[in-house]
């Protein structure tokens, strides 16, 4: 079983608890339903900051996107130069010669993001 899987499984077990709950008809343990968010959240793993696309950093914190001026690439063609840094611990992605997006991509890549798994 996926994690995803597991998400759906239990967030289906969760609208029936709460639907006979409401009901009356089922009596369930105080912070059952918190319960269920926290597993929710913990099975969707890391997701991207709604600003900036990037998810946390394992330690906890906030990444940001760095512009580092510019270079060449093999073709002598002048590229962007990005990198994604944690404010926190200093982990950073290497300077990625491309656009901005690229780098967000490998940070979150490297942060256990999958890319959108709902």
């Amino acid at each position: 079983m996926t994690r995803e899987e597991a998400r759906v499984l239990l967030k289906n077990l969760n609208n029936q608890l709460t639907s006979a709950f409401y009901d009356g008809d089922f009596w369930v343990e105080e912070g059952t339903f918190e319960a269920f968010e926290v597993a929710d959240a913990a099975l969707r793993g890391p997701q991207p900051d709604p600003i900036t696309g990037l998810v946390p950093c394992g330690c906890g914190g906030v990444a940001e996107e760095l512009f580092d001026g510019f270079s060449f690439d093999g073709d002598g063609m002048e590229c962007n130069d990005y990198l994604v840094k944690c404010k926190k611990c200093g982990m950073q992605t290497q300077v990625i010669q491309t656009w901005n997006e690229k780098a967000r991509d490998i940070w979150n890549t490297a942060m256990g993001w999958k890319g959108g798994a709902e």
